[in-house]
């Protein structure tokens, strides 16, 4: 399995951002000041990676953490969170999100809802049911999507809008997944896990690099 190029442009909720990739850290630094791996620039819409000397797997990552602070500044994120987010914690949470990426090839070609996956070594079962009445395993309410960290098991209602719609649940819970391994007060708001469910989603809508990042 080979990896396909990196992308050099990515559609960000319908802006449009150029990805520099830099072989000197020095040169990520638009100011040119410090050693960096990454930088955003918000004026020129411009995404700066150092790219070597890295594996694959460690850009990726910078590109992710990268899209995920556009994500928080766009979407006001310190509004909806009481606690001050950290970019440590967004680097974790980017390596969550590319640990799902590297380990599980279909959440990426996004042909086939995914029946198990991988997150940070913990196989989590994926169930898919035609009522949103069984989705909650304790039957007190009717829910699009659930994660049970227990029994490792997500379950989806599937009788949803349209494919989208249940792409972004599957994030959803996945982001649920990740958080409660790196940072449980943020895996309590809804409204910050719904919003990254949606960009995370939008991503592969709208980028045709991240859906075949992987090819056979």
């Amino acid at each position: 399995m080979s990896i396909s190029k990196l992308p050099t442009e990515i559609n960000v909720m319908d802006e449009k951002y150029k990805v520099v990739y830099c072989d000197d850290a020095s040169d990520v630094c638009v100011l040119r000041r410090h050693n960096k791996i990454k930088e955003i620039d918000f004026w020129k819409n411009e995404i700066r990676i150092f790219k070597g000397p890295s594996t694959e797997f460690e850009i990726w990552n910078r590109i992710w953490d990268s899209l995920l602070l556009i994500f928080v500044e766009k979407f006001h994120i310190s509004k909806i969170v009481e606690d001050d987010i950290q970019e440590r914690h967004l680097l974790l949470f980017s390596m969550g999100i590319g640990d799902i990426l590297i380990n599980n090839e279909i959440i990426n070609d996004r042909i086939e809802f995914p029946k198990s996956v991988m997150v940070f070594n913990s196989l989590y079962n994926v169930k898919y049911y035609d009522k949103a009445s069984q989705v909650d395993h304790i039957k007190r309410e009717s829910l699009w999507g659930q994660i049970d960290s227990w029994d490792s098991i997500i379950r989806v209602y599937e009788g949803q809008v349209n494919k989208g719609s249940i792409w972004q649940t599957i994030w959803h819970e996945l982001i649920h997944a990740i958080l409660g391994k790196v940072y449980l007060k943020l895996n309590d708001n809804e409204d910050f896990v719904d919003l990254m469910a949606t960009a995370i989603n939008g991503i592969f809508e709208h980028n045709e690099e991240f859906r075949n990042r992987f090819k056979k």
